[in-house]
């Protein structure tokens, strides 16, 4: 019986990750089908026309101001991550970035965002173990204004990498 019921709990923790998924699949297709892709990825070539920075690093700064932009509407950073991911990888491969630097990048600023706003899961949590307000714990979030700063130093360094090993 306690088998069973171990059973149970994990197809229904897997029946929501499921339905997550084919929701931010479906999502993902019909902002592709309506244009709205295009539109983001025109957007952020625009902004970053206008910074007049050198290729490779627009890039860099245009695909982490599109994970920025799709956490602060998501609220979450896998989901976030997982809607921009193709636009990432168009960004990067019309600025010469390369795409590990570009994953790399929505990894580190979905994380600064999701830890900054005050709907965020897990600040939510956070609050409901301290019984604080969002806003109050936010101010002592410390580490993502670090990720910050290290993401945006590493953009603007962006020191020469090693070759891989074939």
């Amino acid at each position: 019986a306690t088998m069973n019921g171990a059973i149970y709990k994990g197809f229904e923790g897997m029946f929501e990750i499921m339905l997550l998924s084919m929701l931010i699949g479906g999502l993902s297709q019909l902002m592709t089908d309506q244009g709205g892709t295009r539109w983001v990825i025109e957007r952020i070539h625009g902004l970053t026309r206008l910074l007049k920075l050198p290729l490779q690093k627009a890039g860099e700064v245009g695909i982490a101001l599109l994970v920025v932009f799709a956490n602060i509407f998501v609220a979450n950073n896998t989901v976030a991550i997982v809607l921009t991911g193709e636009m990432a990888r168009d960004i990067a491969n019309d600025h010469g970035v390369d795409l590990r630097r570009s994953a790399s990048l929505l990894d580190i600023f979905s994380c600064v965002v999701q830890g900054l706003i005050p709907y965020g899961a897990q600040v939510l949590l956070a609050c409901s173990i301290a019984e604080l307000s969002p806003l109050a714990l936010i101010s002592s979030i410390h580490y993502c204004w670090a990720l910050a700063i290290a993401g945006i130093a590493a953009i603007a360094i962006n020191r020469p990498r090693l070759p891989l090993p074939d």
